[in-house]
């Protein structure tokens, strides 16, 4: 099996380089960053590790919030009944599945607006969200490189939303390659803001605001998919005919390494010195 993925991951990584080589050539938003820019290999480590070990993690940490849900809601320890409980029949499953889809995808970016407001907002967790933003170049690949911790809260918080309005879990089975393939072409170094639908939709431009350190952008542009969110919530920035140049974090640099990058948030170095932006 983890051949298999393997060869799997390798295709579609190398399908994926074809294509953004393509695209970051033709309209870059900072033109003459390089396509093997620094941190690239770490990145590359990151998609096979994410993609394995670390949806397994994920996944586990997931089936536990579940359970515990279900232990709460049903005052039990009965595991047929939380299981029973888990997969009970709702109104929104006997929907057609299409109109299932856009409410999946509206709901999971709900919560992910919220979480991802709660790893920049609390010290804690920014430690773990902050590798992700240690990028200085940000590009398509930069966006696996995701904390292992930082992936699975994420997935358990929705899955717990899933659940409790009454989704069927297995959702996210939709929800969730949806969302990492949108992130990749959001992380592009393309110069795309989509035009007349750019608070309709996030584009590459969007969202590389998120993840500059340029002052104008700090704490801005949390949503994955729906700017709207950033608009109701008064987090959006998009200027017009502008682009942010800068990007990475404040503070302690990142280790460079993978490995480096995966013990670095329980340092005593990063408690101490790794704090999240300055919110406005």
């Amino acid at each position: 099996m983890l051949v298999v993925m393997t060869v799997t991951l390798t295709a579609v990584l190398a399908a994926l380089s074809l294509l953004f080589l393509g695209l970051e050539s033709w309209r870059p938003a900072i033109r003459g960053q390089k396509h093997l820019r620094r941190g690239w290999r770490t990145d590359v480590i990151y998609w096979f590790i994410v993609s394995t070990i670390g949806k397994w993690f994920a996944r586990a940490i997931v089936l536990l919030g579940i359970a515990l849900l279900g232990i709460l809601a049903t005052q039990s320890l009965d595991r047929d009944a939380i299981k029973a409980w888990a997969m009970r029949d709702t109104p929104l499953q006997r929907q057609p599945w299409a109109l299932q889809a856009f409410e999946i995808l509206v709901l999971t970016d709900f919560v992910g607006y919220w979480s991802h407001r709660m790893f920049h907002a609390w010290p804690p967790a920014w430690r773990f969200h902050a590798i992700h933003h240690s990028s200085t170049e940000v590009d398509w690949l930069s966006a696996v490189r995701l904390h292992p911790i930082n992936d699975a809260v994420s997935n358990v918080l929705t899955a717990a939303a899933f659940v409790l309005v009454g989704f069927d879990a297995k959702t996210l089975a939709f929800a969730v390659p949806f969302f990492t393939l949108y992130a990749i072409a959001l992380h592009a170094n393309l110069d795309w803001s989509v035009g007349p639908l750019r608070y309709v939709v996030a584009s590459p431009v969007y969202h590389r605001w998120h993840h500059t350190t340029e002052e104008e952008g700090l704490d801005k542009n949390f949503a994955g998919l729906f700017p709207a969110y950033d608009l109701i919530f008064g987090t959006a920035y998009l200027p017009k005919g502008q682009q942010p140049r800068k990007f990475g974090i404040s503070g302690e640099p990142v280790p460079d390494s993978f490995w480096g990058q995966l013990i670095y948030p329980f340092r005593p170095a990063a408690r101490a010195t790794l704090a999240p932006p300055p919110s406005e």
